[in-house]
């Protein structure tokens, strides 16, 4: 899933949100999703760039780790790094997060940052391009560009991307671009026309691709686009419950924009009576069902925590008071069983 940035003016809260969303995809499970973000495509000529740069390296510090499960995740980024460092030190960056999502903190599911370079110039390596990464790694190319965001999104963007010897798969792709980008004459149709012409699955503006896929429960599709005859992505397509009949050519969905709080945050943890709560709803096979076990939820909830001060009392010596309660019960009611 490459990420595409456009250029154009932001201000420093649009590029915490899309630095932020970048973030929590790449980190949402350890990287081991097919919409995960696995390719960050930037202009070369961008006067916020290094300013991204610097968000983008924070954000991902900030968001917590998440353990990359999939059998040889981990040995893939160690393959992929490997091969960047050998052709710089510079050219693979780990970027360490706070701490992990996960019960145990393993330095090996930090996100590196693998630097391709330009197409074109010297020193252009496509490697982690080319490769499913499947892995706590994010590569980053710079294309070329002269600074219009129309040209260079037709002209240089959608054509490298559709191009499957310079990146692999067609499932689904994210493109950012400020409110500022929004307000220019006939904007609207160059972005409208990018859409059309990008040779992927799901196209997402301003959010998550992983929206594309719950899209596919809702009436869209999710598969790679028809067009990729190599079949990278795989074959035909989830969802489609409207019965298109031939082959869909793409879900496209839209976020917010980039001025408000962004809807996916990997620094911040969802409350556990929350997920415990998702899990007993998408799990229940009726909505009777889902109630009764919400309500059953909340009761062994609330039973838990009324509990939980008296058993840490007990084990924090409390035994002792307990026992003499115990005793001078047993007494009492000893007493009146003889009298009985």
């Amino acid at each position: 899933t490459p990420v595409i940035v456009v250029p154009g003016q932001y201000k420093e809260k649009e590029l915490i949100h899309m630095a932020r969303s970048i973030a929590c995809s790449k980190k949402m499970s350890g990287g081991c999703n097919c919409n995960n973000a696995n390719a960050l495509i930037l202009p070369l000529v961008w006067e916020q760039k290094d300013a991204f740069r610097t968000i983008l390296i924070e954000e991902l510090q900030r968001a917590y780790d998440q353990p990359a499960y999939y059998p040889g995740a981990r040995e893939k980024k160690s393959m992929l790094m490997k091969h960047y460092q050998s052709l710089g030190e510079d050219r693979a960056t780990v970027v360490e997060g706070r701490e992990s999502a996960g019960f145990v903190r393993n330095s090996e599911d930090n996100v590196v940052l693998l630097e391709c370079g330009t197409p074109g110039k010297d020193g252009f390596d496509g490697t982690a391009l080319i490769q499913e990464a499947f892995c706590p790694a994010l590569a980053v190319v710079e294309l070329d560009s002269n600074g219009c965001a129309t040209e260079y999104l037709e002209n240089v963007v959608v054509p490298f991307l559709n191009n499957k010897e310079n990146i692999y798969g067609s499932l689904s792709c994210m493109m950012f671009a400020p409110q500022s980008f929004f307000l220019e004459k006939n904007t609207d149709d160059v972005l409208d026309k990018t859409i059309a012409h990008l040779n992927y699955g799901t196209v997402a503006v301003n959010t998550l691709s992983l929206l594309g896929y719950m899209a596919a429960l809702e009436g869209g599709m999710w598969g790679g686009h028809y067009k990729e005859l190599n079949h990278q992505s795989g074959y035909g397509c989830i969802g489609n419950l409207y019965g298109i009949e031939e082959q869909p050519s793409k879900s496209v969905v839209r976020g917010p924009p980039l001025l408000q709080s962004p809807v996916f945050d990997g620094g911040a943890k969802l409350p556990v009576l929350l997920i415990d709560g998702m899990h007993v709803i998408t799990t229940s096979k009726s909505t009777i069902g889902a109630v009764l076990g919400v309500l059953q939820m909340l009761f062994v909830r609330g039973i838990v925590t009324i509990l939980h001060p008296l058993a840490r009392y007990v084990y924090s010596g409390g035994p002792k008071i307990l026992t003499r309660i115990g005793i001078t019960w047993g007494k009492s009611l000893g007493r009146k069983l003889k009298q009985q």
